[in-house]
């Protein structure tokens, strides 16, 4: 399943975002105080997620 999952990401160019508990933190606080657009811009700047990784990244949250 895992070497499904990442044969399947490495097709379409994206991966999970990993950040630490704080980040985490901080991108819920962000969101919580209705700054999407900071918390987007945090997570690419932390991650190098693209926009669309990033915006789903912090909407799931």
């Amino acid at each position: 399943m895992n070497r499904k999952i990442k044969d399947l990401e490495k097709r379409i160019g994206s991966r999970p975002i990993e950040l630490s508990t704080e980040e985490q933190q901080h991108v819920k606080e962000l969101k919580m105080q209705k700054q999407t657009v900071q918390a987007v811009k945090f997570v690419r700047e932390k991650s190098g997620a693209s926009l669309i990784e990033a915006k789903q990244y912090v909407d799931s949250l």
